[in-house]
């Protein structure tokens, strides 16, 4: 897993390489964790941070289940012309109400 800065906004991240897919960058990525979204949420927050923001595959079983389970709001599966075989989908979490 790794954090990036949102791309044109200082209050936001991505998180990325979240787990074993093999239409993923990463192929071998260790999947996700609760403890390292405890830990990626509470760094978050101590920065000032609104929203962690993710993508994820339909292969990502795991760590689609984590996100939801922790609360991440999410698009529909949304179809894709590379890789067509999986789905995509957008993950955010609000870190202020």
């Amino acid at each position: 897993m790794y954090i990036r800065e949102f791309p044109g906004c200082c209050t936001a991240v991505i998180i990325a390489s979240l787990g074993p897919a093999n239409a993923s960058y990463t192929p071998n990525a260790e999947t996700l964790t609760k403890e390292e979204l405890d830990k990626v949420v509470m760094d978050s927050k101590f920065e000032g941070n609104a929203v962690i923001t993710a993508m994820t595959n339909s292969e990502q079983k795991e760590v689609n289940k984590i996100l939801k389970g922790y609360g991440f709001l999410s698009s529909g599966w949304l179809s894709k012309e590379h890789h067509p075989e999986t789905k995509v989908k957008l993950w955010w979490y609000p870190l202020k109400q």
